[in-house]
Formats: C-alpha cells, structure tokens, sequence
C-alpha cells in the first residue's frame, strides 16, 4: 500500500501512496477558531471534556468531546519551582507502577512495563529519563526524558497497541501582557517559513503528500501548541522537522520575515473595489476608478473580527477581565480587533524571544519505538544549540488571582439589535475558591470531585441546575460548566432567552437554587449517574474522531503545563475516581454539597453581566471602526 522509506525532508518530498488520502479539514471550523459555544470560556451544558480550554487554533474543529468540565478549589498552587519542578528533581528513575488490580490498588504490581528507556536513545548522552511508569489508563509505558543541555523535558508515551497513530506535539507556555494578539499572531507566523523550509507556505506542501491524520496549532489563554499525528513513521519524521524548524528557526522573527507578520498579524491597503464585479453600475464603476479607501487587513485581524462579532464572546471577554482582574487571563490571547493594529514586529518578536525557547518547552510524543527515537535524535539537533536558561520559565509562570470581594459586581453589556425587544441574555461567573495553596495530591482528588459535580448541575437528563432552570419557564437555552482550563477555575452559568425585566429574577433563582442543592443534597441515584458519566468518558478516548494521541496529550497539558507532577490528572484518574467512591459511599453527597455553600455560595468573588439589546449600537460601533 504505501512505500515505507527515507525521503529528502528537506525537499520536502513525501512517502508515495497508492490510495489517495483526504487531508482535508472537514471537521474543522472554517476560522480556525473552536471555543466551546461561547468563545474563550466554555459554558457548555453538558461539561465536555476540555470545552473550557480557551484555544485559538488554525484549523481546529470539535475536538473536545469528552466530558470531564471538572473544577477544583480554583487556587491552583504551582510550588516556586523555579524552572525546574520538584518531581524532575534528582533526576532519578520513577519505576513505580500505575496498574489496578481486583482490590482497587492502582499503585500495585498488576502492570508492568515492557520498554527500556535507554533502548529508544541513540546518544545517551542527550537525555536522562526523570519518569518511567506503566499506565494501565492509556495502557502504555510512559517515560519522561529531560534533555542534558536545555532541561526540556520530553514525555514520551509507548502505547501497547502499535497499531495506534503516532503524535508529536511541543508547547511554550505563553503570557500575554496585552490584547495585542501576540499569542495568536505568532502561531499563525511561525509556520509561514523557516530557515530549512524558507517557502511561503510549507504546510501546504507537506499536505499535499502527507499521510496526516492530524495538522494543527493552537493558542490557548496560557499556551501556544503544535501537533501532529500519522500512523507512517516516515512522514512522522517528516513533519516532526517541519514543526521543529517552524518553531525554532522561523523566518518571521528575522528582519527579512516583516511581509509574514503583515500577512499573518495586520497590514494597511487600499480597498479596489472594481476588482469583483466587472459588470457594476455606473455609479459603482465611477466609485471604483478612485484609487479605493485604506483599510485594515491580516489573517488573525480578520480572524478575529469575526469571532468577536459574536456578543457571547465579548460578554465572556468582559466575564473574564473582571474575574482576573490582575492576572494574564484578563487579556485576550487571540487578539482584540481594536487592539492587533497596535502589535508591532519588533513587540512580536521580543514576544518570540520570551517564550519560545526550550526552558520554556515541554514536549508530548505518543506513538511507536521507531518514531520515537526518530523524535529524541531530532529533538537533540535543535536542542543542543541552545543553554539552559532558569529564567525563561519563571518569565512564563501564571500568577495567582488574590481572591477579591466583589459582592455588587454586576455589569450590563450592550449587543448589536434590530430592536430593544430582542431577549437578553446571563452569565454568572465564580473563582472557586477558599484558600491559595493546593498540593499535587489534593488536585487530583478534587479534579475528580468536581467532575462529578459538574455532571450533577449541569448534565441535561439529571443535573439538578439545569433541570430547575428548564422547567421555570424563566429562560431559554442553558449552558452551566466547570471549566478547569486555566490555572484557577471557574463555575459559569449562562442562560439565553431572558425577558428584560427578568434578570434580577433569574440571577435570584440561580442563588436559590444552588442554596436548595447545599441545604438538600442530591438524589443517590443521580450522584452513581453523575460518577458513571464521568468515569465512561475518561476512558471513552478512543471512540472519539481524532487520534487515541491527541486525546491523551490534551488531558495531560491540563496540569503538565503548570508544572504538576505528570500523574496528576488525567494518568490518575482511575485512582482518584476509585477514593472519591469510596468517600461518596460512606458520607453520600456531603461533599459536593459543602463546595457548593463553601465555594460558590459564600464566594464574593463573583461576576455577574447582562447581555441586552441596543439598536444604537452598530451605528456607534461604524463611526470607531478603524477599518
């Protein structure tokens, strides 16, 4: 079927085929901008796994299906590692085991690993492995190299089934300090040419013979990816040198890359209307032989244009500013239209030299032994050009949000309508927190814990928020989750279909409603329904569209990139679901009741906006529109 050998990556030239593949993306929204159904913070109603992970993406679709939407006490706490986590410490081999066996001991001896880690290293002398653990969850070995010279760590997942497409993927955890669209524009900028692949458009070429089964790259709030997948390692080796070179040789951050940032970020040209229609009116054509009106054009300017003409999305970008006031999650990483024209290419390049070096990397690979040292060596080439840099890690931490008090913080956001007449809409936003200081161990048990929660509010045949909220006849659709994409969660509940003068009434049923919940618990049944629903979809990665990979690598960036021990979340999931079962057995739902008083209704910490008709508004919005 296909020709399984050694191309000329530098040419570009593919693995020839025989069948012809569709690298098409069909599944893949046209902007390249998937958020959940309203943009940067997810409000889904049914807690989709990873819907809360506020992505920019080039060509990203619904990739997002399983339905974790869990939260925990929102104040995540990263130890000051410095750059270097206490986990990678020592530099010694972890071989303790991940496995379950009958008495529900998932740290026992009832899975072993099957691959040693130095077998897979040609140069040794590269690499030291920090972690090697069987995973009885994704059922491989995983390991976690750390590169000698850089400190990059590289986890590398060998999953058992051979037969499963191999993933590449290398993350820079990125702060904006701005919504000047960096992030975004970078993302986009990068894979517009490198040193070993200066054409305008690598990526093209490489699909055009590729055996892809995954192309893409994506900004989230805090992070800024690039991933692929194939089950051929020939073109996994093929596109692994196209990714690295893209993110460490890109032509964009030389003098010479300008017309990419213009082409990719922002540019000024004249509008020539007479080029669309040749049989206008005289009137137009009279129009037309004017040399045309500047404007405002780029790839991620328009791009975001678009998703911010949606009022949910600039009601979560209000939702988001006010409820981390003083953090980098008050920016938008994708770009404020009125804010990209003030990036300039000196400001996106200093922004390059911050975080996209390789103390600020962590690299994913899942896949076969062979890909797997082709990933390592080709790794070891970029790598080894660079030092180590202690400060470029700590440059890119996620600060922490003082818990505020913010008991009549309540904002009234105004949207594009035809008349006053139009429903309105709700959103109630809470940091979920107490305290500040959470260690690796009590993350895992509340990733859990609030998983389950999640499906109890918001699970749209038993959740109890949701159900109250449907039959009171005082709103329309219902969208309630627990997002825990960023470094501290949020509980966000938006409700479409108010009546405008309802809204105090709706916010007050929404309080009375979770009062009722703390005072009164949940039905039995519901709560083994809710951990049910949570524990089929943890494991239910592989029936999902994309590669068992990709899954995989994003629920374990949900923690990994705050430097959390790499078993925390997702790798211990049937551990943690395993003692939350047990507490709920013995003490029924004590404990989802005491975070709804606890976290949620005695937190001031708290926003509330009213998204409502204005018909003014679209001439407001033409007489400062800069374009």
């Amino acid at each position: 079927m296909w020709k399984d050998e050694e191309v000329e990556v530098g040419d570009l030239e593919m693995i020839e085929h025989q069948n012809d593949t569709d690298n098409s993306f069909d599944d893949f929204d046209d902007q390249g901008y998937q958020m959940g159904s309203s943009g940067y913070r997810s409000t889904s109603s049914r807690g989709h796994f990873l819907s809360g992970f506020k992505c920019v993406c080039l060509q990203l679709g619904a990739v997002f299906a399983l339905g974790i939407g869990a939260c925990a006490m929102a104040y995540v706490f990263v130890p000051d590692f410095g750059v270097v986590p206490n986990w990678m410490a020592g530099s010694t081999t972890n071989n303790h085991h991940q496995g379950n066996n009958d008495d529900g001991d998932f740290t026992g001896d009832g899975f072993t690993g099957t691959v040693d880690p130095s077998s897979i290293i040609d140069h040794s002398s590269a690499y030291t492995v920090i972690l090697q653990v069987p995973v009885a969850t994704v059922e491989a070995d995983v390991i976690v190299y750390e590169h000698v010279t850089t400190r990059t760590p590289i986890m590398t997942i060998l999953p058992y089934d051979t037969q499963q497409d191999s993933v590449f993927g290398i993350s820079f955890r990125t702060k904006p300090t701005n919504s000047h669209g960096a992030p975004h524009v970078l993302e986009h900028s990068v894979l517009a040419g490198s040193k070993k692949y200066p054409l305008k458009d690598p990526f093209t070429q490489v699909l055009k013979g590729s055996l892809n089964t995954f192309v893409n790259a994506m900004t989230w709030k805090d992070l800024t990816a690039y991933v692929c997948a194939s089950r051929n390692d020939v073109d996994m080796k093929n596109l692994m040198s196209v990714y690295m070179d893209a993110v460490f040789q890109p032509l964009v951050v030389e003098d010479q890359g300008k017309w990419i940032f213009r082409q990719e970020g922002w540019r000024i040209e004249l509008n020539d209307n007479d080029t669309n229609n040749s049989s206008s009116s005289s009137k137009n054509n009279k129009n037309n032989e004017k040399k045309g009106e500047p404007e405002f054009n780029g790839v991620v300017l328009s791009e975001m244009k678009g998703v911010m003409s949606n009022p949910e999305e600039v009601l979560v970008e209000h939702m988001e500013a006010h409820l981390f006031p003083n953090t980098t999650y008050r920016f938008n990483s994708g770009g404020n239209p009125l804010d990209i024209p003030n990036l300039t290419h000196e400001e996106l390049k200093q922004f390059y030299k911050t975080f996209y070096h390789p103390s600020n990397a962590q690299v994913f690979f899942y896949g076969t032994k062979t890909s797997a040292k082709n990933c390592l060596q080709q790794m070891d080439e970029y790598l080894r050009t660079y030092s180590y840099n202690k400060d470029v890690r700590n440059q890119s931490k996620i600060e922490l949000q003082p818990l505020l008090q913010l008991p009549n913080s309540k904002h009234r956001i105004p949207f594009e309508a035809e008349t006053e007449d139009e429903p309105h809409k709700l959103m109630m936003s809470w940091m979920i927190s107490k305290d500040g200081s959470m260690d690796d161990h009590f993350q895992r048990e509340n990733r859990m814990t609030y998983a389950v929660l999640n499906e109890l509010l918001n699970n749209e045949r038993y959740g109890a928020l949701f159900l109250a909220l449907q039959n009171s006849g005082l709103v329309g659709s219902i969208e309630g989750d627990i997002d825990i994409s960023q470094l501290q969660w949020t509980f966000d509940v938006l409700v479409s279909n108010v009546a405008g003068d309802q809204a105090d009434t709706v916010e007050q049923f929404i309080r009375d409603t979770l009062q009722n919940i703390a005072k009164n618990g949940f039905h039995q049944e519901d709560v083994e329904s809710a951990i049910n629903t949570v524990e089929f979809d943890y494991k239910d990665i592989s029936s999902q569209n994309n590669p068992r990979g990709i899954m995989i690598w994003m629920n374990i960036m949900q923690t990994y990139k705050f430097d959390l021990e790499p078993l925390t979340g997702f790798l211990s999931f049937e551990k943690d679901l395993h003692e939350l079962k047990a507490f709920v057995k013995k003490h029924g739902s004590q404990i989802f009741q005491g975070i709804i008083q606890n976290n949620i209704i005695d937190n001031s910490h708290a926003v509330v906006a009213e998204l409502y008709p204005d018909p003014t508004l679209a001439e407001k919005n033409t007489a400062v529109s800069f374009c």
